[in-house]
Formats: structure tokens, sequence, C-alpha cells
């Protein structure tokens, strides 16, 4: 890598650092921040979210400047893994990437990238789902060292349950393919230990709460993907679409019309139904159709095996997901990141190298910067709506609203409206109550 290329890096790392600077502690983050962790039984069970998102949550909570050095550096990596597992040499697409991930919806953004559970458990498990993409695509599995593998399978296991057993099942599946293709070493098989010890500890650790799967993917998943980030969906789909042209004139039709059909259909009632069955219809057919178009617009045997993991790897999450439930905006992260993959890859094959390169440069800097202005406001307007809550929680006995001026759509749940969160949030500001037995109703005025 050119030195240019590290000086860049480095900008976007001290942009990313300063916009994490101004994330404020809100919501469910101010229950983890009063956790007490003195035992390894207590550590285990802080968020009841995995191993490794615990250690995360209880790191970020205790301690500032390691929340914003490791929000920093670890969106950095996801970003350069996601180049490499593309294309080392075409540098754009770390740009290009990190600058679809930033038009991501307010929510999602509050939920998965600001919120410290959201990172935590998502941004985190996500790196970690993306390194073994790259393990698997650039076969390094065959080239590390056993004991690594065993940790890394232990790693790997150690996230969220979803995360864990999705990169179990494709462990598994690879290794099965491996064996059918007559490949003998026993490399892979360190990994699955490791990742087995791994499920094992888990099931001692995590308590999941079934609520059936059909409900899981119909009334919780299906409206959660359909309600955000439309432009990353529509992007991907413009690209599809233009790709449909060349699958068209290869002789495939009635194929290539039916994936265009299927790509509209969800666009259209993805912005026009409230239907959660017609949304799931739709839903499955556009990714069938994207997976249609993208396996025949190359003849490449590699090309079709990255394009067929990919889509493998989102299913097979999917049907975790809807299977362990636990479903919010933040859980769909990493299918974003796969479509962001997908389009990163469309574009390297569609374009020559370093396509409008020098744009998609200017483009991250452009709105890193804003989002940095934009969450300075963010932060300021937060810090003076819990001054005003704390006059009011002192100085008062009376349910009260709250000026509409403090209403923010960058933040998500940041109102202690239940119980629990109230005491929390009275406990974590230090607020000396009018009256200590009391709960007030606080809420924003319209």
């Amino acid at each position: 890598m050119k030195k240019i290329d590290v000086l860049k890096i480095i900008i976007v790392f001290a942009l990313i650092s300063a916009l994490a600077y101004l994330f404020p502690i809100f919501g469910k983050d101010i229950a983890w921040s009063l956790q007490k962790v003195e035992t390894i039984s207590e550590f285990l069970n802080i968020a009841n979210l995995g191993i490794i998102p615990n250690f995360i949550i209880a790191l970020f909570t205790k301690y500032k400047i390691l929340k914003i050095l490791l929000t920093a550096a670890c969106t950095t990596i996801i970003f350069l893994l996601m180049n490499n597992i593309v294309n080392k040499k075409n540098t754009c697409l770390l740009y290009l990437s990190l600058f679809l991930f930033i038009l991501i919806d307010n929510t999602f953004y509050s939920e998965a990238f600001i919120s410290i559970e959201g990172f935590a458990v998502h941004m985190i498990s996500s790196l970690f789902s993306l390194s073994f993409i790259y393990m698997i695509k650039k076969n390094d599995v065959t080239k590390m060292n056993s004991f690594i593998l065993l940790i890394l399978g232990l790693a790997f296991s150690s996230l969220n349950t979803t995360y864990a057993f999705s990169i179990f099942i494709i462990s598994l599946v690879y290794v099965l393919k491996e064996i059918k293709e007559g490949f003998k070493s026993p490399k892979y098989f360190y990994l699955i230990l490791g990742e087995v010890i791994g499920l094992v500890v888990a099931s001692f650790t995590t308590v999941l709460n079934y609520r059936g799967f059909s409900h899981n993917l119909l009334e919780e998943f299906i409206p959660k993907i359909t309600e955000t980030n439309f432009l990353i969906i529509l992007i991907f789909s413009a690209l599809a679409l233009f790709s449909s042209v060349k699958v068209l004139l290869n002789g495939r039709q009635m194929g290539a019309i039916f994936a265009i059909t299927g790509i509209s259909s969800y666009l259209f009632s993805s912005l026009l139904s409230s239907s959660i069955y017609i949304n799931y219809i739709t839903y499955c057919l556009f990714i069938l159709s994207t997976f249609y178009i993208l396996i025949n617009i190359s003849t490449s045997r590699v090309f079709k095996q990255n394009i067929a993991f990919y889509f493998i790897f989102k299913i097979v999450y999917i049907v975790f997901l809807s299977l362990l439930g636990n479903i919010s905006y933040a859980s769909t992260t990493i299918l974003y990141l796969l479509d962001i993959l997908l389009i990163i890859e469309l574009y390297d094959h569609i374009f020559p190298n370093e396509f409008l390169g020098n744009i998609w440069q200017v483009a991250v800097f452009l709105i890193l910067c804003s989002n940095i202005y934009i969450y300075d406001n963010v932060a300021k307007k937060y810090d003076e709506m819990n001054f005003y809550i704390k006059n009011k929680l002192e100085c008062s006995k009376e349910d009260f609203t709250i000026p509409s001026k403090y209403k923010t759509d960058y933040l998500h749940d940041y109102l202690p409206i239940k119980k629990e969160h109230y005491e929390n949030y009275i406990e974590y500001f230090d607020i000396d109550v009018y009256e200590t037995d009391r709960i007030v109703k606080i809420s924003l005025r319209e």
C-alpha cells in the first residue's frame, strides 16, 4: 500500500474518532454504565449478549477513550476488510463502501453505531463475520497455525448467538464441501473444534426467549428490513438491474425478465405496502432475483463462488435470526454490510479500477465532517435536555413535558419512559429528586 493511501486511512480513522467522541451515553447504555462487574459470573451475564459483546460493553462504558479508539479502529478495519475481500488493489472500494454505510437511516445508525450495545453486539460481530468471510474466500485456513485456528473458533462462537451459529453452520458446510472434493487437511477441524467449545460455553451463559420462527420472521424481521435503508437497497437494485441487461443479451430472456420483475416488486412493496405478507413474498423474490442476475453476469468460477457465499451467509443469518429472536433494526447490520459488499463486488466487476476514486474519497471526507458537525449539535442538545430534566426533577413533583426543541431524529429511546430507565437515569446523572419515591411521566412536547 502506498504512503499516500496509508495517510488517507489515518485521516479517516481520525475523523471517525472525532465523530465517536461526540456520541452521548443514552437509553440502555446508561444501565450498562451502572453495572458492577466484580466476578467472572457477573461479567458473563452483564448483558446476556455474548462473551465478546459483554467484554466490549464493559470496556466502552467504563473507559471513554477506549470507546473512541476502538470504535474508530473497528470501523476502519471493517471497511478495509471489505475492500480486501473484493480487490486488494482497488482502494476506492474502501471509500465507496464507507460512503454507502454513512448513508444509512438515522434510526439504524443510532441503534447499530452510536449505541454502545448496538456497536458491541452487531458492529463487532460483523467485524468477526467479515474476517471469517475473508479467511474462507482467501483460503487462509490451510496457511494458519492450528492453535490460532482454535482460538479463532472460540472467538467466532463467543459473539452474539445469531452470528455464532451462522458462522458455525457455514463452517460445517464448507468443511463438508472440502472433504467431498478430496481435501484432507486437518486444520479446518481445529476451527470447528474451537467453535464447538465456544458454543458449549455460550449455552451456559446465554438465555434465549423463543417466540416462534414465523412470528420472528414475519412480525419482527420483515418490518425491520423493509422500513430502513431503502437507499442502500435502491443502489444495489440499480446495479443489479443494470447487470440484468447483460444477462438478457446472453440469451436468458425469461430468467432476466423474472429477475427484473422480482426486484421491481420489492422496491414498490417496500415503499407502498404495509402488508407483512406482501413484503415477505417480494423480499424472497428480491433475494432470488438478485442472486440469479449476479450469478449469471460472469463466467468466472471464482466470482460465482463469491456471490453464492455472500447469499448463503445472508440466508443462514436470517434463518438463525428468526429462530433465536431478539430482532432490532441493529440486528440487520450484517445484512446491509453484505449488501454493500455485493455493491462493491459489482462495482469492481462492471467498472475499471479506481473508477471515480477521487470522488469517493472527497465524498467520504465531506460526509464525515458534516456528521461531526451534526453530532456536535446533537450532543449539545442532549446535554441541554438533561440539564432541563434535572432542574425539573429537583424543583417540581408534577409530570412535565420537554420542549420540542430537544427532539432529535439522530438518537433513539433517549427519554427515560419506563420505571427502570427513569431510576437508572436519575442515578447516572446524579439527580436529587424533589420527592424520592415518585415516578414522573416525561414526554416530548409536540
